[in-house]
């Protein structure tokens, strides 16, 4: 993955629509000021798939699939961090300053993306057990905090 300043990777954001990109292979349907359909990640017969345009992002209340349009690109297209940024930058027509080509940052990027799958696996791990119910501890705790359903999916 290359380290690509933070202001980068915003303005890629800015200028693309995480609806239109999802709506290439999602029917989605507007409801609100937000948008819903069947999920592209698991099997589904009733909708629970969000996107939510004015924000940017997209979740699954069934799978717990979310993020930006990076990130569904990525999922969608099987690519690379990388990969899915030059997808959309060149979309938007911005062009990516080069990256850091040094043995010392292709490292760093290495230990770097090995660092953002390990956390999105335990993520994706700690969202599937909250949502299984086998742990009532934790959704007790939860509901004790005043956390609401919605917030907690």
């Amino acid at each position: 993955m290359a380290a690509y300043p933070p202001h980068v990777i915003q303005d890629v954001l800015s200028r693309v629509n995480v609806a239109d990109i999802i709506g290439e292979s999602v029917r989605l349907k507007r409801l609100g000021g937000r948008m819903i359909g069947l999920c592209p990640f698991h099997a589904e017969k009733t909708p629970s798939f969000n996107v939510h345009p004015e924000r940017g992002f997209y979740h699954c209340f069934g799978c717990g699939a979310s993020g930006d349009a990076i990130k569904f690109v990525m999922q969608q297209d099987g690519l690379s961090f990388t990969e899915a940024l030059q997808k959309l930058a060149d979309r938007a027509g911005v062009e990516l300053p080069r990256p850091d080509s040094s043995p010392e940052a292709v490292a760093r990027d290495q230990g770097r993306e090995a660092y953002f799958k390990a956390t999105q696996v335990a993520a994706d791990l700690y969202t599937e057990l909250l949502a299984s119910g086998r742990f009532k501890a934790p959704l007790e705790y939860l509901e004790k905090r005043g956390i609401d359903a919605e917030t907690v999916r």
